[in-house]
């Protein structure tokens, strides 16, 4: 499970510094140039196409184009003043630390379909962190216990390192896939078991996971409201693909190696 750390860039973050590999993240992710470029040309020609047909005495609907075009101008320069400063206060701040856990959060049956099912780092003061530093996207972190290295600027975190063990955090991830698949430990056990005799096919690998609303070439529709459906999700391990439910492939971590157990 050791794939899920930055180790190199935890080193670095006990030390208060952000590693080589963060910088550009920082860079890339909070980088203000589409903002401030694209704002500042739309500006210029939308005040340039007001200004034009006000001189020409043209029609209201034309300088209201123009006018229009400058305000999102403007605003898309005013967003890319806002990143900009986001930007200089990351590459500026210290590294904070603390500690804290991952959980994971399962909605219940009706709300699933509303907000899904995600992993949570939470500091033991109840500060909740965001990799990237973008609000709602969950951390690739099974559940455990960690010391987190992050920013304040949009609770940004930077790293994690592990303060439970492996078998801890696997067991954590076990269960979670039990609940989401709705099956029990007892139940993986035997499936082992079946494994080892030979009853069962193995496949491993790191999951890919997909989603379609799509049958072949067919939109799928529910046939009562002819809207189109909840999308089909599905899993990838190996060489096999399997059809998973969907707040199963919210519990699948993306970068580790799973095992899935199946009957030709």
């Amino acid at each position: 499970m050791r794939e899920l750390f930055d180790f190199p860039s935890i080193e670095s973050n006990k030390q208060g510094k952000k590693s080589e590999s963060q910088l550009k993240l920082i860079k890339e992710a909070t980088s203000p140039r589409i903002w401030l470029g694209g704002g500042l040309m739309l500006l210029v020609i939308g005040g340039c196409f007001y200004a034009f047909l006000l001189a020409i005495e043209s029609g209201e609907a034309g300088g209201l184009f123009g006018f229009i075009l400058a305000v999102v101008g403007l605003g898309a320069f005013l967003r890319g003043l806002y990143i900009w400063n986001m930007n200089r206060k990351l590459l500026a701040e210290p590294v904070q630390s603390a500690e804290g856990q991952v959980t994971y959060k399962m909605q219940n049956d009706l709300a699933q379909f509303i907000d899904m099912d995600r992993f949570i780092a939470e500091t033991n003061d109840g500060r909740t962190l965001y990799p990237g530093g973008l609000a709602g996207v969950p951390p690739q972190l099974a559940p455990g216990k960690y010391r987190f290295y992050y920013l304040n600027t949009r609770n940004w975190l930077l790293a994690a390192e592990p303060l439970s063990s492996e078998e801890e955090m696997r067991n954590a991830l076990n269960e979670i896939l039990a609940k989401a698949f709705q099956y029990d430990m007892a139940h993986l056990e035997q499936c082992r078991k079946e494994a080892r005799e030979g009853k069962l096919s193995v496949t491993e690998g790191l999951p890919k996971i997909e989603s379609t609303t799509t049958l072949g070439s067919q939109v799928l529709l529910d046939a009562r409201t002819a809207r189109q459906v909840a999308p089909i999700f599905y899993c990838t391990l190996g060489d096999v693909k399997f059809l998973i439910p969907r707040r199963g492939s919210y519990a699948i971590l993306k970068n580790i190696k799973y095992r899935a157990y199946y009957r030709e």
